[in-house]
């Protein structure tokens, strides 16, 4: 999958010969990391969006196709949004402007995208001439969008770069009679305020909450996610519980929604109706196949990592929790082995969950619950639990195998390079984030650590799993 060129010495330059990863290479794991940490970059990678900057403008001609591939599909596919224009922007700054022709314009799938680009750009000390592929390809942009993009993200808030500072820069051509007036309406500004729950809350049209929520929820406009952020707000408001049940029923879709943020909503309210409901959402049978082929899901629930209980999960509990049901929701086929052990035997126990038991979050959670009184709550043996997968699999090779823990594990005289490659893909996805946040590429036995809790695990894996070369 990647592309090797020059070679370097390891060791502070006393070691063995290791190749060294292409510019390109480099640039896509910092989208990686990008999508795990939802681009909210630690401290210890601040200068993130400056290096994609850096390693894009130094892409060569013939990755060009490659290029757009990766920042197509992180941004069309994923969401990822700071780091793509960080990267056209280098691409930009390189000299690689052919690139923008290439370019498809619902990469900017947003206003914002637009004016972030621009921002940046300018920001870096370039002129404000712009390119003339770049106006072109705003320009195709702009009369894409519709008249309630530019209502919520036309009007002039004194952002560094605002929409009318993005015409002013761009001059684009209205291709047709309602860009027309979307364009004068921008310049103007004279757009109507689009209707978002935000604005309905805040707009003093109505008597209470409770009449700006029904308006809401009557109108099919409240969004699935906001719904679910707002569930604790709605009911306080005086909504009736049997209304907000219905709607969470008919009107809420969690394709993109993760499990935790169900799970917080479902902790934050004692209205048994309406919990019942945010439960009812997720159901293990109603599953896609994102992740193809074979998956192999390894679940520590040793102590360190808390109760597994849907009205008692903590903070790694239900992160964990929420990662695997995420994985299983995603999984074309899988297993799943629950694992722990005894730490005074030092002696790891794990045990492949039954499937045939499991049809919703709730039977997952007495499965879960049930296994670990026969392997108890010690610490998780990582290689033990690997070794033990190989004896009672034998011959079996997964696409991918994903460890969830708090990584404390017991045999603390191990590394990744001791554990034993079950798949094609090998992951340990360390929730607890006790170290940097960031993942290691290119490890011993192929086996990679993802040091963070994200949202976006699936996408991540489907990422880094992709072979955009041959796509």
């Amino acid at each position: 999958m990647s592309t090797l060129n020059k070679k370097t010495r390891v060791a502070g330059g006393n070691g063995a010969l290791a190749a060294e990863e292409t510019n390109l290479n480099k640039l896509r794991r910092l989208v990686s990391l990008a999508i795990i940490t939802n681009e909210n970059f630690s401290k210890t990678n601040i200068n993130v969006i400056s290096d994609i900057i850096s390693l894009a403008s130094r892409i060569s001609e013939n990755e060009y196709s490659e290029f757009i591939s990766i920042i197509t599909y992180a941004r069309l596919e994923i969401g990822i949004r700071s780091s793509v224009i960080a990267a056209i922007v280098g691409a930009i700054e390189g000299g690689h402007t052919v690139i923008l022709d290439m370019l498809e314009p619902k990469i900017f799938l947003r206003p914002t995208d637009i004016m972030d680009l621009i921002s940046l750009y300018l920001s870096r000390g370039n002129k404000k001439t712009l390119p003339r592929k770049l106006k072109r390809l705003i320009s195709k942009s702009l009369n894409k969008y519709d008249s309630y993009q530019f209502s919520k993200y036309g009007r002039s808030f004194g952002n560094d770069v605002n929409l009318v500072d993005v015409f002013n820069l761009v001059h684009p051509v209205p291709e047709n009679e309602e860009s027309k007036i979307n364009f004068k309406n921008v310049v103007e500004q004279t757009l109507p305020v689009a209707y978002t729950w935000e604005s309905v809350l805040s707009s003093g049209k109505f008597k209470s909450k409770k009449e700006a929520w029904l308006d809401l929820i009557n109108s099919g406009r409240l969004p699935s996610l906001s719904t679910i952020r707002n569930v604790r707000n709605i009911l306080e408001s005086g909504i009736e519980n049997t209304e907000l049940a219905k709607m969470i029923r008919n009107k809420v879709y969690i394709n993109r929604i993760f499990p935790d943020q169900v799970l917080k909503a479902y902790t934050s309210i004692e209205d048994s109706l309406v919990k019942e409901a945010l439960l009812n959402k997720l159901v293990i049978s109603d599953r896609n196949s994102t992740l193809k082929g074979k998956s192999l899901f390894i679940l520590d629930i040793s102590g360190s990592m808390g109760t597994f209980d849907l009205d008692q999960l903590n903070q790694l509990s239900g992160k964990a929790f929420s990662v695997l049901y995420s994985l299983i929701q995603n999984a074309e086929n899988f297993e799943v082995v629950i694992t722990a052990g005894d730490d005074y035997k030092r002696l790891g126990k794990s045990e492949f969950l039954d499937l045939s038991k499991v049809k919703n979050i709730e039977d997952l959670m007495s499965e879960i619950q049930q296994i670990s009184k026969r392997i108890g709550w010690g610490g998780i043996f990582t290689k033990q639990c690997l070794d033990w997968v190989a004896k009672e699999r034998e011959g079996v090779v997964y696409d991918r195998v994903v460890v969830i823990s708090d990584s404390q594990d017991c045999d603390r005289n191990l590394t990744t390079k001791d554990l034993p490659s079950l798949g094609k893909y090998n992951y340990i996805n360390n929730i607890a984030g006790y170290g940097h946040v960031a993942y290691t590429s290119f490890s011993t036995n192929n086996f990679e650590e993802i040091v963070t809790f994200s949202t976006k695990i699936v996408d991540f894996i489907k990422f880094h799993e992709k072979d955009f070369k041959n796509d």
